[in-house]
């Protein structure tokens, strides 16, 4: 069990992040997960800047080492209200225990349900609920993570500014609940003359750490995103395949 709990560990600590944050799409890969006010089809830590459109969207890539992460997003729009499902695994393929020298395997798979609507068209609410199920060799974990959000847009939609709050219950083979707690504060800004968005997000956790992106639109159908992150820098995708969508 020691050995499972340190693998665990030194995975999390190896790409600065959960399971749940993970990046589902070449999108939010690209940005570190970040802008957080800006509205997408692909937001993951702020429910409020889900984009209102209807959509099937299928994901699959790799980060080093042979960690391959598929995900399956359906959202449905219903007047003022839009509903996503989510589902992600997180393959870590074949691991080699490096006391015994006996190989297994882990998995990590996220179910999720998210909803936001919007007031008077100046302020978005959105909820999400993710469950995860994390598998290494015998050893299981179950942990429930939901988030409520706040987005607004001023100065027609060129500024943005999103606060997100975060709870996740985590709970381990001894029954015990171990409850984790952050806030996420987010901003964008379209400067005039300037063909992208600028963003940025401190997020607070144990500490404070940010995470700084840009997005440059240079056609309807051609994007470059960048983005900085202070915590970890171990983003790197191996092969992409993504978007089939209506």
């Amino acid at each position: 069990m020691n050995k499972n709990l340190i693998l665990i560990l030194c995975l999390n600590l190896a790409l600065g992040v959960t399971s749940f944050e993970f990046p589902t799409h070449p999108i939010n890969l690209g940005k570190w997960s970040g802008g957080s006010a800006i509205s997408s089809p692909y937001q993951q830590i702020n429910p409020a800047s889900i984009k209102m459109s209807s959509r099937i969207s299928l994901t699959s890539f790799k980060i080093p080492e042979d960690i391959n992460i598929q995900s399956l997003e359906l959202s449905k729009r219903y007047n003022n209200y839009i509903l996503k499902l989510n589902t992600s695994i997180i393959d870590y393929g074949q691991l080699t225990d490096f006391i015994t020298e006996n190989e297994f395997y882990a998995r990590d798979v996220i179910l999720g349900i998210s909803t936001k609507t919007i007031y008077k068209n100046l302020i978005s609410v959105g909820l999400k609920v993710n469950y995860l199920n994390s598998k290494i060799d015998s050893w299981n974990q179950q942990s429930v993570k939901w988030t409520m959000g706040l987005r607004t847009h001023l100065f027609d939609k060129r500024l943005g500014l999103g606060i997100a709050y975060n709870r996740l219950f985590r709970q381990i083979e001894t029954n015990d609940l171990i409850n984790q707690s952050e806030y996420i504060f987010g901003s964008f800004y379209k400067p005039l003359y300037f063909p992208g968005i600028i963003a940025l997000d401190l997020i607070k956790k144990s500490n404070w750490f940010g995470i700084f992106s840009i997005e440059l639109n240079f056609s309807q159908n051609s994007s470059v995103f960048f983005g900085i992150n202070s915590d970890k820098f171990n983003y790197k995708a191996d092969s992409i395949l993504s978007d089939i969508y209506y």
